[in-house]
């Protein structure tokens, strides 16, 4: 048997159709996390967000940030008192791997025990009592 143009073109629309429908398969399992779940909510407070990051230019040099096997620590400036606030771990490839701390003092630590391997972005909330600051930084775990 031999293949004229009409069965090249059958073949063809086939594969093609086949190659479309495994796609729209495909993009059924794929997974949209958010940021956020009340993101519009967030939105409309980022004015004060944007306040913290420029509070905390003014210090992002003295902030020490060291990735270590074992731990990720963070150590403030002498010169900030009564540090307190929120560390979060935010994992853009998986909400599920995100991780959320309370801390208090001018040093923390913590443990990579418990994280899996992969880029995170390490978020620092917190106030000395008089300013808020707010610092994102991408770590490697």
């Amino acid at each position: 048997m031999t293949m004229n143009f009409g069965h090249k073109l059958t073949i063809g629309m086939l594969l093609f159709m086949s190659f479309i429908i495994f796609m729209v398969i495909k993009s059924f399992h794929q997974n949209f996390d958010l940021v956020t779940e009340n993101y519009y909510k967030k939105e409309l407070e980022y004015q004060n967000i944007i306040n913290k990051k420029k509070n905390a230019s003014e210090i992002a040099k003295e902030i020490s940030i060291e990735n270590s096997k074992l731990r990720l620590s963070v150590k403030f400036p002498e010169s900030l008192k009564n540090v307190r606030g929120t560390a979060r771990l935010f994992r853009p490839s998986d909400k599920n791997l995100d991780r959320q701390m309370d801390f208090e003092g001018n040093n923390f630590t913590i443990e990579k025990k418990n994280l899996t391997k992969g880029k995170y972005i390490l978020i620092l909330d917190f106030t000395d009592g008089q300013k808020e600051f707010f610092i994102e930084k991408p770590v490697f775990i």
